[in-house]
């Protein structure tokens, strides 16, 4: 007969056991009379020891902190971009809207994506308790807050740009401690909490092209994101407040169901090898809230509209099972918080490489070839020369960040970046030759950047550079500030290969 597991008793029993085993070694006389003596206090002992069981159980641990592109999720899905800003609403897109502010001025609030390019362009500041960005733009000011490292909310408001401004002050309030205030209205329309390149995928189970160039407005529409023949989808808003019931379709509509699309399509004349177009418009549903408006969505493809309207029934049909991303308790990053992968020493870089960082002094060696090789393999060695080349230049205290392969600094306003890199020399066609420090070489000026290629070896016949160019922030730099490169690399060529 097999063996059958005896289940094991709870520890309460357990203690009430050993209790009456105690009891049991009496002898039969001495149990009746201990039994006569002890019994008023034995009970509540027994009972005791039959009842205080283990202590109750932990109660389960907290969910996880929800990560920040979490956090953006559910604002990119939730939240009410005419919202933010107190006044008359006009909804543009989902994650757009114009709001008239009192005087007859108006703001603008996108939800939209804000990267390391968006940080390097505009000043770090603090409004209420979040980090946020602000550079002027056309008489305006274009204000961001960071939800994670790649998103954001931005506020373009009227005048100057100023922190304390009441309208910015108010919305970061809301994002820190009033996500009810920012929450858009029940019933929710499913078209808010898609991101329409999603739901082309969803949908269609299409694969993303990854050579395909982004989308100019990659938040408010999806197209390019599929091959060059792929699909695009787009959302609006256009007045009303609700959407009729569909009747019989038109002369130029297509029924897609409960609603008519409006439908062109293009087919190529005999003899002309061109794909044909269509193109499908059809409304979606209500904004909601006290802002009416009807969202309308277009899809374009290269099909003939036979496909088209199957790919739109195919869209309408995802787009009832939106994504429901968690909602967190507050939105936005606090000025202690990293709000990007690369650390704040390297915001002065257009492109970090993975590894960039703060550059630490570093002994510069003595020679040509000593440099040369030892630059190559510590960029350190190179932010301590261009350091020091900046302030020898004197235009100003210099900041620097090790970008692995160079390095990158700045000065003053940062409207300029000067970078340092040991390349071999490819001259172009027409190079304007220089002498600096002592070193033959090279320089021409590109758009609003110069180069200029120094020969460590005064041999320009050796494949070998000290390469520095300066970049301005600013269209058609005047020529005093691109010269700032000649002056910096008179300066380190002096110094370190004189």
């Amino acid at each position: 007969m097999p063996d059958v597991p005896v289940p094991e008793r709870p520890a309460n029993l357990n203690r009430a056991f050993v209790l009456w085993l105690v009891i049991g070694g009496l002898t039969e006389i001495d149990m009746v009379r201990t039994v006569r003596v002890w019994w008023p206090f034995l009970v509540p002992v027994l009972l005791l020891a039959g009842c205080a069981g283990d202590p109750p159980p932990s109660p389960p641990p907290a969910p996880p902190a929800l990560t920040l592109d979490q956090q953006a999720a559910w604002a990119f899905a939730s939240a009410d971009p005419c919202a933010f800003v107190a006044g008359e609403a006009e909804p543009k897109t989902t994650r757009y809207c114009v709001v008239r502010l009192p005087g007859g001025s108006a703001a603008k609030v996108a939800l939209g994506g804000f990267g390391h390019a968006g940080r390097k362009a505009a000043k770090a500041v603090t409004i209420g308790e979040l980090l946020a960005y602000q550079r002027a733009a056309d008489g305006a000011c274009e204000t961001a807050f960071p939800l994670s490292f790649t998103k954001a909310v931005m506020v373009t408001t009227p005048g100057a740009c100023a922190p304390g401004e009441p309208n910015l002050v108010a919305a970061a309030r809301k994002l820190r401690g009033d996500l009810d205030a920012l929450a858009r209205p029940a019933p929710v329309n499913p078209v808010t909490r898609w991101d329409l390149c999603e739901l082309l995928t969803t949908a269609l189970r299409l694969e993303p092209d990854p050579s395909g160039p982004p989308s100019p407005d990659s938040e408010q529409g999806c197209s390019n994101q599929f091959g060059v023949a792929g699909p695009s989808l787009r959302v609006t808003v256009r007045p009303g407040a609700s959407v009729a019931p569909a009747g019989p379709p038109g002369p130029d509509e297509v029924s897609l169901g409960d609603v008519n699309a409006r439908v062109s399509e293009e087919v190529s004349p005999p003899g002309v090898d061109l794909p044909p177009t269509c193109g499908l418009r059809w409304d979606e549903g209500a904004v909601g809230g006290p802002a009416a408006g009807v969202y309308e969505l277009s899809l374009a493809t290269e099909t003939r509209c036979a496909e088209a309207v199957n790919q739109a029934k195919a869209v309408r049909s995802t787009l009832r099972n939106a994504p429901g991303p968690p909602r967190p308790k507050t939105l936005g990053i606090t000025p202690d918080q990293p709000d990007e992968a690369s650390p704040a020493a390297c915001r002065i870089v257009d492109e970090p490489a993975p590894g960039c960082r703060a550059a630490v002094p570093a002994e510069v060696p003595r020679g040509a070839d000593a440099i040369m090789t030892a630059g190559s393999e510590n960029a350190d060695i190179l932010c301590t020369m261009l350091a020091a080349g900046i302030r020898q230049a004197a235009v100003g205290e210099p900041r620097v960040a090790n970008n692995v392969t160079g390095c990158v600094g700045t000065y003053g306003d940062a409207s300029m970046t000067v970078e340092l890199k040991l390349a071999g020399y490819s001259p172009s066609a027409t190079p304007e030759p220089v002498t600096l420090g002592g070193l033959p070489g090279f320089a021409e000026n590109y758009g609003t950047a110069r180069f200029v290629d120094l020969s460590p070896y005064r041999d320009l016949a050796r494949p070998a550079s000290v390469r520095l160019s300066v970049n301005a922030s600013i269209p058609d730099p005047p020529a005093e500030s691109l010269a700032v490169a000649d002056r910096i690399a008179t300066a380190i060529g002096a110094a370190y290969f004189g």
